[in-house]
């Protein structure tokens, strides 16, 4: 991961982002969407460059008050098993709990145990599957609640319903 620049998606990434996300999601994001995303204030977006300066991975979030939504976290397979994921994640986190978010919140394919257990480092618990979410193939997904490393969040029991 070393030579790995994780830094804000910027408008000249989207092509190639959205690409990546043709390769790896049964129902991907396209441009505009990802155009979308980036043209608004409660967004984070970042990408993972590779030391050719290609988009190895990418990560981003919707945030509202003090909760947000994690809507994309992904690896290109040849970059897959080195990190990235896991310092996209810690970098995307930070970033929100600096703006105000105590609460995150995602959805994961039940199958998808890598991702499972890489949220599940970060202190995500499950908290419902929602039945047939995915499509494509269909599949339950798992919804899984972070609550920020502050300690009054820690104590607060109504933190992550």
């Amino acid at each position: 991961m070393n030579s790995i620049q994780i830094r804000k998606m910027e408008p000249g990434d989207i092509p190639a982002v959205a690409a990546l996300e043709r390769e790896i999601f049964s129902e991907p994001w396209g441009v505009k969407g990802f155009s979308d995303a980036l043209a608004q204030d409660n967004t984070i977006f970042l990408t993972a460059r590779s030391p050719d300066g290609g988009i190895a991975g990418f990560a981003g979030l919707y945030a509202a008050a003090d909760e947000c939504e994690i809507t994309n976290v992904a690896v290109a397979e040849e970059y897959r098993c080195r990190g990235i994921a896991t310092g996209l994640l810690a970098v995307l986190l930070e970033q929100a709990r600096g703006h105000g978010v105590s609460r995150f919140f995602l959805e994961v394919r039940v199958s998808n145990q890598a991702a499972v257990s890489l949220y599940e480092k970060f202190g995500f618990r499950v908290l419902k599957t929602r039945k047939g979410f995915y499509r494509m193939p269909t599949e339950d997904a798992l919804l899984m609640c972070c609550v920020s490393d502050s300690r009054e969040m820690r104590d607060d029991n109504r933190a992550c319903p």
